[in-house]
């Protein structure tokens, strides 16, 4: 009894001894709770409370011991037995294996021999309390003094902190010594989940034991003392937030508008790389990097408007394309050229970099799957269909990679050499390997073992492979320009169709075999080169003789009816195959049709030509590095051609090594050793088009109509109705170079310059058919050109205005050709085009001086001069709003009597006098200009910014003036292609753009190296 009271009374050192097994996770939980305690704050209302057992002060702070690592000597230290013996608690940290640990037993062993029984406190981490407790645990007896005041022994049950999570509970789980012991890292996620029981409840429960208190008064006190914190420091808070508030405000502002200033001049940078992108040919990816630069785009930006049109150039350059224009650029970062093409076109496979194999997505240009290797991948070949894959890699091994789950598999074994090329036979039963051009293996791939292995000198190495669909016999070509046929069921050598050449001779032939099994070889006879057609099946001959100089390049449509042959730098013959007889020579004008290039440099050769699967497509490799095509060529008859549609925009930066189209001919895939691979769209994504003979001529003021010469003929086009009418045939008198047309808006009068009585203007009445009146005739100075320089109807059809050789305006009564007045600014020299204000009230002269006049059709007087030649007039009520103008390449804003606001650059440049204004047409509301340079791309022009947002690209680079024409709606847009072809297509707004991205990306993102590439972050 002395020495209970004794135990009760005494001063500990440690408030709690920790004992636990150095394994996971007891380890852990032991360390975090041993820091929980320490840190442990204990109630105030706590600190005062005393009672026989338990004095706490206001200073009080918990002290734990733990030992820090396993003990090495077989006896417990003196440090143990010292810290347990002034320890006042013992927390055993209990699982399945604690029993299996002999300094755990001995620890308790030694805490019940000095303290007795009533301070343990377990801790559950692992099983039921009878499988964790050791035996030490258990049947545990302590001594107290009954109401009689007589010692009494009586039966103590330990009541365990659980921190076991659910999953521990469970019967299914199978203990932490499976999981340690194949380093599952589930234990580190149960570990956490413990430590979470344990920082909301249990260390609550435990330090109830300590104190010898109530755990949910301990746990509710602590807790309201937590609200108690929060509670205190929000008024704080609020009250140091409103003391500053006005000075946090300001800095919240200017910083807002710093940030805003950022992320204005990041995404006007990121639109540069959009841009950057998009003229490289890398379409897809100028959208994905312009769609970054718009996500911090603000209305609030003092350059936003800049930023739309940029925005909107780059969304209509890269999604609105014409045939042949480069969809996207694949970095593969591999020096190895060789891909595979699905069957249904939509992915395709290539190396990548280091040991990886990459599945591109060939409808957006995403990365589907990477696959990884040993080693570099060093080629690639795809089954017929499409559903294996076999990869060749640097540490001369095959894989086969089945497409459908990806799986790889080594099913050929190992080799001396890499497999520098594959091809899998037409019936996907075997598979062609050449190494390094000295070896050549067959592969059965069924059966997946070699079936043959050719071994040649390095002096005579393979040049050359082809098989014949019929029979799955193989050709090798060798150096020494030999041609040997190998039958596949022996391997043994069956013919040689062509012998060895002169080695003198700098020749290198070519071969092909058709599906149709006719083999086609040049050949050199006597200096002159030939093509020779071979019938494998019937042994029929045919030769192409004569062709000049023959550049090897053959391509062969499938039932080898049509054969292409490239000759003469630039040129390519169609070859008729059809019924041909034995030796007849194919090369006759009734069989050929020649394609030309029009490329007259060297370096704008023939390098390689493809023909489409579906035979209408010749896709043409430039020594260049370019890419062109020529379409319809299947149909082709002597008297239609086919014009060579070169790609500005496919130019990669090394020699082009492999050109296929994918299996539904939309899509032409070139790859060289510049470590990309291009993606070329054959179609075009402009839309619906129309398309016209002739060149427009004139547009009717409110954008409606377009009047059309084609010849001798006019015609008028409507944008509502997309119908083109015939007006009239005009007499060759009026068919001037320099000739002037102007419409109605209801295309009831035609106006047009004549030069035959002095100069004016001849007006015909559509629906007479007939010319109504001739205008006055302006003055002509000798040594001047005696032509008009410009006319106009007004809105309403009862004015038209002549602008004369003299300078001066004529305006003159529509309907009945009387002069009404003139207007005239001598000071400003010579004019050179005029613009009418969108109500009629104002007219501007603009001069050769650059400078321009505002005269008041109502009062017929200047009302201002302005240094810059005006564009467009803004003007309602009578009274000038603003005009629109530039000088030299700045465009200006001004308002009557206000200075002149330079705002943006004019980036188109265009021609000069009044050929520069006569090609510029404003857009009915004001937005747009639309201009035509004298190389004849067609540019659409943001006129509030400047900022070009589409170009219309010419066929040619022909000379021509056009005058494009965007309709009242800003829906259409009419332009002149050539110089006698209109093309009619469609304008679409931002949102439109924005939903033909969408279609296209198909929810493609940038990816992460693509990112940090603009200098951004996920």
């Amino acid at each position: 009894m002395l020495e209970i009271e004794n135990e009760a009374k005494r001063k500990y050192k440690y408030d709690a001894f920790i004992s636990y097994r150095h394994i996971e996770p007891d380890l852990t939980i032991a360390k975090i709770l041993h820091e929980m305690i320490e840190k442990f704050n204990i109630p105030k209302h706590l600190r005062t409370v005393s009672n026989e057992e338990n004095s706490i002060d206001d200073k009080h702070a918990f002290r734990v011991f733990r030992d820090r690592e396993e003990l090495s000597t077989k006896d417990l230290s003196t440090m143990i037995e010292e810290a347990i013996a002034n320890s006042k608690n013992l927390i055993v940290i209990c699982s399945k294996r604690t029993s299996l640990s002999p300094w755990c037993r001995k620890e308790v062993k030694l805490f019940k021999k000095i303290h007795g029984v009533n301070n343990i406190i377990p801790v559950l981490i692992e099983g039921e309390p009878d499988e964790a407790f050791i035996d030490e645990l258990k049947n545990l007896k302590a001594t107290f003094i009954n109401s009689e005041n007589i010692e009494e022994e009586k039966d103590i049950e330990l009541l365990a902190a659980d921190v076991r999570p659910d999953e521990v509970k469970s019967p299914s789980f199978k203990g932490y010594e499976i999981l340690q012991n194949s380093k599952d890292p589930k234990i580190n996620e149960l570990t956490k989940k413990s430590l979470d029981i344990l920082k909301k409840s249990e260390i609550y429960r435990i330090v109830a034991s300590m104190l010898n208190v109530n755990y949910g008064d301990l746990k509710l006190r602590h807790q309201e003392r937590y609200l108690k914190r929060i509670i205190y420091t929000s008024v704080a808070a609020s009250i140091a937030m409103l003391i500053f508030v006005v000075s946090v405000t300001t800095l919240y502002l200017k910083s807002v508008a710093s940030e805003r200033k950022a992320n204005e001049q990041s995404s006007l940078m990121t639109l540069n790389m959009a841009n950057e992108a998009n003229l490289q040919g890398n379409r897809i990816l100028g959208v994905l990097i312009a769609q970054e630069a718009m996500k911090k785009a603000s209305p609030k930006m003092e350059k936003y408007n800049k930023l739309k049109a940029q925005y909107e150039n780059i969304l209509n350059n890269s999604l609105i394309t014409l045939p042949f224009s480069n969809q996207f650029i694949l970095p593969t970062e591999s020096e190895t050229v060789s891909f595979g093409i699905s069957s249904d076109s939509k992915w395709l496979i290539s190396s990548g970099s280091f040991n990886d194999a990459i599945i591109w997505n060939l409808e957006n240009g995403e990365i589907k799957k990477t696959l990884t290797f040993e080693a570099p991948v060093v080629s690639i070949a795809l089954s017929p269909d499409t559903k294996k894959s076999y990869v060749g890699t640097a540490n001369n091994k095959i894989f086969e990679v089945n497409m459908e789950n990806y799986e790889i598999k080594n099913v050929f074994g190992d080799s001396n050499l890499p497999a520098i090329a594959m091809r899998v036979s037409k019936n996907n039963k075997y598979l062609f390997v050449l190494r390094n051009a000295l070896i050549f293996d067959v592969f059965d791939i069924q059966n997946q073992k070699k079936l043959y292995s050719f071994t040649f000198p390095i002096d005579n190495r393979i040049t050359g492979f082809a098989e014949n669909p019929q029979t799955n016999n193989f050709f090798i070509l060798r150096k020494d320009n030999s041609i040997t046929e190998y039958d596949i069921n022996t391997g043994e050598t069956l013919t040689v169709h062509a012998s060895i050449t002169d080695p003198n001779k700098n020749f290198l032939r070519k071969m092909s075999i058709a599906d149709n099994g006719i083999l086609f070889y040049s050949d050199i006879q006597e200096n002159k080169e030939s093509l020779i057609m071979k019938n494998l099946q019937s042994g029929q001959i045919n030769s192409v003789s004569n062709i000049g100089v023959f550049s090897s390049n053959m391509a062969i449509n499938k039932d080898a009816s049509l054969l292409y042959v490239s000759f003469f730098n630039n040129f390519i013959a169609r070859f008729d195959l059809s019924n041909l007889k034995p030796n007849e020579e194919i090369n006759i004008s009734q069989r050929a049709i020649y394609l030309d290039t029009k490329r007259t440099q060297y370096n704008e050769s023939i390098q390689t030509i493809v023909l489409s699967p579906d035979e209408n497509t010749l896709a043409v490799v430039l020594n260049n590095m370019r890419v062109g095509a020529f379409t319809g060529v299947k149909n082709l008859t002597s008297n239609s051609g086919s014009e060579f549609i070169l790609n500005e925009k496919s130019t990669h930066k090394a020699s082009i090594d492999v050109i296929k189209f994918t299996p539904d001919s939309k899509k032409i895939i070139t790859s060289a050793n510049d470590y990309t691979i291009r993606v070329m769209d054959t179609e075009s994504t402009i839309g619906k088009s129309q398309l016209l003979n002739g060149k427009i001529v004139a547009s009717s003021r409110d954008k409606n109509s377009i009047l059309i010469l084609s010849g001798e003929k006019i015609s008028k086009y409507n944008f509502d109705t997309n119908k083109e009418e015939f007006i009239a045939t005009l007499a060759p008198k009026f068919l001037k170079i320099l000739q002037q047309f102007a419409i109605t808006n209801n295309v009831s009068l035609v106006a047009l310059s004549d030069s035959t009585r002095g100069v004016s203007a001849s007006v015909f009445d559509v629906k007479q058919d007939k010319k109504i009146y001739t205008t006055k005739s302006h003055t002509v100075k000798p040594g001047i050109l005696p032509f008009i320089l410009e006319l106009q109807f007004s809105n309403d059809g009862n004015f038209l205005f002549t602008l004369g050789p003299d300078n001066q305006l004529f305006i003159h009564d529509a309907k009945t050709g009387k002069f009404l007045f003139s207007f005239e600014d001598k000071e400003n020299g010579e004019a050179t085009s005029f613009v009418m204000s969108n109500d009629d009230n104002f007219v501007a002269i603009n001069y050769l001086t650059k400078k321009s006049t505002i005269f008041s059709l109502k009062e017929k007087k200047i009302v201002q001069k302005i240094d810059g030649e005006v564009m467009a007039i803004n003007s309602e009520n009578n009274n000038i709003k603003a005009i629109y103008g530039q000088v030299d390449s700045k465009l200006f804003i001004t308002k009557p009597n206000s200075e002149v606001l330079y705002y943006a650059d004019n980036k188109i440049k265009t021609s000069t006098g009044n050929l520069k204004f006569n090609t510029i047409n404003i857009s009915f509301d004001g937005k747009y200009y639309i201009s035509s340079s004298p190389k004849n791309n067609t540019v659409i022009t943001d006129l509030i910014t400047g900022e070009p947002i589409r170009t219309l690209y010419s066929s040619n680079s022909d000379f021509f003036i056009s005058l494009p024409v965007i309709s009242k709606d800003n829906k259409k847009v009419a332009y002149n292609e050539s110089k006698d072809k209109i093309v009619i297509i469609n304008m679409y707004s931002t949102e439109e753009l924005s939903q033909i991205a969408s279609k296209i990306l198909k929810n493609r993102q940038l990816s992460e190296a693509e990112l940090n590439s603009i200098g951004r972050r996920k």
